[in-house]
């Protein structure tokens, strides 16, 4: 992909895959400073970073979309993959995480986020339903991505909103993530190989079952795991290691946009780790979460400095 190539996203949600995982990590560190002691300002500092991204990319889109609004309705009026839930989901994890500092702009920035999410998936469920001329081959894992935006909602309840809220959204998730991963493996299994490219959104796969145990986790207020608590951690776990077995496919798989998909599903899965290690105090789910955590902060980095090198999409 050349740098104009690269500076056409400017004006595609894409730009967001990138905010969200900066405030993924953020929410995965967030979460392991209450395992292992982290200095408040290198915290503060990431948190900082991640909303100063987010902020950033957040008006390089809308500027670029006020110039050509034609443009951009056209463009979530075809969006039945749900790229934009990557922009609510950015917008639910930092009210997230700047709940313990500003409250009432934290409770904004979630309700908001929840609301564009669950508009934005009935709309892509919707596509999905009416639009006549599906294939099995149009199938991605990108398409699993408004449904994870369902199951990160419940994160912030009773915090934010009632307790029938959050299991609404988690009723709706699931439901809907239990089909569609039945599809999906049928696509896989039956059908050629999807393109390179979008071989690096397989590691959304397992970001549902990981937000569906943590969200499960939170309303359920569990002090031990329950056999659905289970299902779902050990489902994202086992999806994790199989696609990180696969780690050569995907390195070798030229950079590009599609690369901000794969910190996503460790963020939460370390996040996930770490709450088996508080619920059942074995310390190899802790071990697990470094292991993670590890990953998800390299890629971050790494994909930072490719990102800015080759395609300086700032300028």
């Amino acid at each position: 992909m050349s740098i104009e190539q690269a500076s056409s996203h400017q004006t595609s949600p894409h730009l967001f895959h990138i905010a969200l995982s900066f405030l993924a990590l953020t929410f995965a560190v967030h979460a392991f400073s209450d395992w292992v002691t982290i200095n408040p300002i290198f915290y503060i500092g990431l948190l900082t970073i991640s909303l100063l991204v987010f902020m950033v990319i957040s008006v390089i889109y809308f500027i670029q979309l006020t110039k050509s609004l034609k443009a951009g309705f056209n463009q979530f009026k075809h969006s039945y993959r749900g790229h934009y839930s990557a922009f609510s989901m950015s917008l639910i994890l930092a009210g997230l995480l700047i709940q313990p500092y500003f409250y009432e702009l934290a409770w904004s920035f979630w309700a908001v986020g929840s609301t564009l999410q669950f508009f934005i998936t009935t709309y892509v469920v919707r596509g999905w339903l009416y639009y006549d001329h599906w294939k099995m081959t149009d199938m991605s894992p990108i398409w699993f991505l408004p449904l994870s935006g369902l199951l990160v909602i419940p994160l912030g309840i009773p915090e934010f909103a009632s307790l029938e809220l959050g299991w609404m959204m988690l009723s709706i998730g699931l439901i809907f993530w239990l089909i569609l991963f039945s599809l999906m493996l049928y696509r896989l299994f039956f059908h050629p190989l999807l393109s390179k490219k979008k071989q690096l959104s397989f590691f959304i796969l397992a970001t549902p079952p990981a937000l569906g145990f943590l969200s499960y986790v939170q309303l359920s207020q569990l002090e031990s795991p329950d056999l659905v608590a289970r299902l779902l951690f050990y489902t994202s776990l086992f999806l994790s290691f199989l696609l990180l077995s696969q780690a050569k496919r995907f390195i070798d798989t030229p950079f590009c946009f599609d690369w901000w998909r794969i910190p996503l599903p460790f963020a939460f899965m370390t996040v996930a780790s770490l709450t088996m290690f508080n619920l059942l105090n074995i310390p190899l789910f802790a071990y697990v979460a470094s292991l993670f955590l590890a990953i998800l902060s390299f890629a971050v980095l790494y994909l930072s400095l490719r990102a800015f090198r080759r395609y300086k999409f700032l300028k």
